[in-house]
């Protein structure tokens, strides 16, 4: 612990630890116990780097479809990304959460961009 100061609840905090500690270590001697680290193969990291291929979406393919197509394509991608958060890509996660906000963000009629103006 890191603190400026020592707090009763730290303090408390500390004594138990050491209490329970101790016990450990006088059970362990007790037993001709030798405590030693667990080893276990790593399941989640080597599947998230397994993962399946990603796909590439491009919004400007999207500007002519209809509101139910772009609701459907939206539909889709909101499983990829629950895929993806699934797992531990959060970048790929939060990339296709914000195209499906813009994909379902209603485009602008009427207003276009002057170059310059």
């Amino acid at each position: 612990m890191y603190a400026d100061r020592l707090t009763p609840s730290m303090q408390m905090a500390i004594e138990e630890t050491n209490r329970r500690r101790t016990k450990q270590i006088e059970y362990n001697r007790e037993n001709n116990i030798t405590p030693e680290t667990i080893r276990k193969a790593i399941h989640a990291s080597v599947e998230a780097t397994v993962a399946e291929p990603e796909l590439e979406y491009n919004l400007s393919l999207f500007t002519g479809m209809t509101a139910d197509e772009r609701k459907r394509i939206a539909q889709e991608m909101e499983l990829e990304m629950k895929k993806a958060a699934e797992a531990l890509n959060f970048e790929r996660a939060a990339e296709l959460r914000d195209l499906i906000k813009e994909l379902l963000t209603p485009p602008k009629k009427g207003k276009r961009r002057s170059k310059g103006r």
